[in-house]
């Protein structure tokens, strides 16, 4: 019986560079022409299974697609709470996005997780394989970076020219960070065991499924998110230290109601509410 880890992942990276589409081609095989922004943070998660030594482990990946820009900070922070690594993208038709890549999204990762496992994913290689040598310097020239400005804290750190559309290299890029959290993991004989499914208990962390749902209030309402998330929690008989999915629930329709009181349109609630009680199943 493989024994299984639980490990949590984010993808970070400017607006529209493919986080999304990277996540939607690991997770489903699946790809959209349509651009979707994503609102706070989309959680996926994907079973995969390593062969170490003869012993099959199945990793249980949560990725976590973060919204895009540089503003956002405390969602950013929030995500990437217990992280156990990281792919930082960029689009290598944008050159804003990739100089932002070196500026801001490696530094901010390194800041606030330390040396955690990181990749660096130069997405949109569909658009620019017609010329391959622009492509390459391109690549050249990032992994030159990467070992100029972060030396040997960078030596196992990966760079992956991939093509969510084609879904080229998407897997490797996964496949490659996972194998380096899984290493450092049973290397240190430390992971995470999912929890035991109960019929009715929530089946992965509360405090992660908060902290999705806190983001999204506070991208909808600023600095208010917190009183409004605390009475909520009051009114509701979710017990934090014991929750189940029904009284997880129970919450956020009281959380709807609060929202819709203070003026937010209807739709846009249900919207909210829709992706909350998914991650609640």
């Amino acid at each position: 019986m493989p024994r299984t880890i639980a490990k949590k992942i984010v993808l970070l990276g400017d607006a529209k560079v493919g986080k999304t589409s990277l996540a939607a081609r690991f997770v489903k095989n699946a790809f959209s022409e349509t651009y979707a922004e994503t609102i706070g943070v989309n959680i996926s998660k994907k079973n995969i299974r390593f062969n170490n030594d003869g012993m099959e482990t199945d990793l249980l990946l949560y990725v976590w697609d973060v919204m895009g820009g540089t503003t956002h900070g405390e969602v950013r922070r929030m995500a990437l709470e217990n992280v156990d690594g990281g792919l930082i993208v960029g689009d290598l038709t944008n050159p804003s996005s990739m100089k932002n890549v070196f500026e801001f999204w490696i530094p901010g990762f390194i800041e606030s997780s330390g040396e955690k496992e990181l990749s660096i994913v130069l997405n949109k290689l569909d658009l620019v394989n017609w010329d391959p040598a622009r492509t390459v310097s391109e690549y050249e020239r990032v992994v030159n970076l990467i070992r100029r400005d972060w030396g040997d804290m960078s030596r196992d750190w990966q760079v992956v020219l991939t093509s969510a559309k084609s879904g080229e290299n998407v897997e490797r890029a996964f496949h490659d960070l996972s194998g380096r959290i899984l290493r450092s993991a049973l290397g240190n004989k430390v992971g995470e065991k999912i929890p035991a499914a109960g019929a009715q208990r929530i089946s992965s962390p509360m405090k992660e499924r908060f902290l999705v749902v806190s983001s999204d209030v506070e991208s909808l309402i600023g600095k208010r998110s917190g009183l409004v998330m605390d009475e909520s929690l009051k009114a509701s008989s979710l017990d934090l230290q014991n929750p189940v999915t029904e009284e997880f629930l129970e919450f956020l329709d009281i959380l709807a109601g609060n929202l819709r009181s203070m003026g937010i349109e209807p739709d846009r609630v249900e919207k909210y509410v829709k992706k909350w009680s998914d991650i609640a199943n």
